[in-house]
């Protein structure tokens, strides 16, 4: 390869690595960008489409443990998120985050934390094999029949994540934090989640050209569990189509003297600050630029020779 060509290289691997950044040195995907989209789907209702739902929840009950799958009390639903990959190249993915905002009040400390043995539930994630049809899903036709990587077995209080080659891989659970007995988590706090798991997705996507990549969220308890105040609970998360979220208060206890605490978060989604997001890095462009300089002063010095 000649040097001018070399040069030419070098030039393209730097525009390529200059993704324009946030005034954090962050590439933020959201789920409203290009092809992008959120949705949930319920096994209650199988063949309902809410693509344009204001909200996204996960919850899950088995009324009667392995007894009548259709009795009418039992629950299960899943979050859906797309995320558009054009922007992204595989320099942006190490130490990637995905955030999920909080949607409502009711994340009291008895809807994440067991009094009695002090554990914690959250959310398990799950990626879409890259390779698998299913992810060109659309949001405004996928239901629970049609979710790529769900195999219903007909029981409605249980999960059906098929994790089988080609389909729905773990990516890890991100536990909610603790919540003090008189508070909750807050509306426009952050569940944020990160892992190996995630960063090999998103890279295997990139590498493979994919247009985009889809993540499934659910709490990660089950549908029998002794813990009642977290069976049939939706635990709600803000979409892309919710603009603006609730006014909120950090302290529901009026009787002492603590003030309470309000939004810190801001109450405005129009340019979508909450909507289910990747927070990726954005690679200083000068190390790409100074690799290639080194790789063309090695060519030059080799051509004197």
């Amino acid at each position: 390869m000649s040097v001018k060509r070399l040069g030419g290289l070098v030039a393209a691997l730097a525009i390529g690595a200059m993704v324009t950044p946030d005034a954090h040195g962050q590439l933020i995907i959201r789920t409203r960008d290009g092809i992008g989209a959120d949705a949930e789907v319920r096994e209650s209702a199988p063949d309902q489409n809410r693509g344009t739902s204001t909200e996204i929840a996960s919850r899950i009950k088995e009324s009667v443990p392995g007894g009548d799958p259709a009795d009418g009390g039992d629950r299960n639903s899943s979050i859906y998120l797309k995320f558009d990959l054009s922007n992204v190249s595989v320099d942006n993915v190490p130490g990637t985050t995905l955030r999920l905002t909080y949607r409502n009040t009711n994340l009291a400390q008895g809807r994440v934390q067991n009094d009695d043995t002090k554990e914690y539930t959250g959310i398990s994630f799950y990626g879409l094999d890259v390779n698998n049809a299913g992810n060109d899903w659309s949001e405004s036709t996928i239901t629970y029949n049609t979710a790529p990587g769900i195999s219903p077995d007909g029981n409605i209080g249980t999960k059906d994540y098929n994790t089988s080659a080609g389909n729905l891989i773990p990516l890890g659970t991100q536990l909610f934090p603790q919540v003090t007995p008189q508070n909750h988590l807050p509306v426009g706090g952050a569940l944020d989640f990160s892992s190996a798991a995630l960063d090999q997705l998103i890279t295997d996507a990139v590498n493979a050209g994919k247009p985009s990549v889809t993540i499934v969220a659910g709490v990660s308890h089950d549908g029998d569990d002794v813990w009642n105040d977290w069976l049939n609970f939706n635990y709600l998360f803000n979409p892309k189509e919710q603009l603006t979220l609730n006014n909120d208060s950090y302290d529901a206890d009026t009787s002492d003297d603590v003030p309470a605490v309000t939004n810190l978060f801001g109450t405005d989604n129009s340019a979508g600050a909450f909507d289910p997001q990747l927070i990726m890095t954005v690679p200083e462009p000068s190390s790409v630029v100074l690799a290639g300089m080194s790789v063309l002063g090695l060519l030059a010095h080799r051509r004197r020779r």
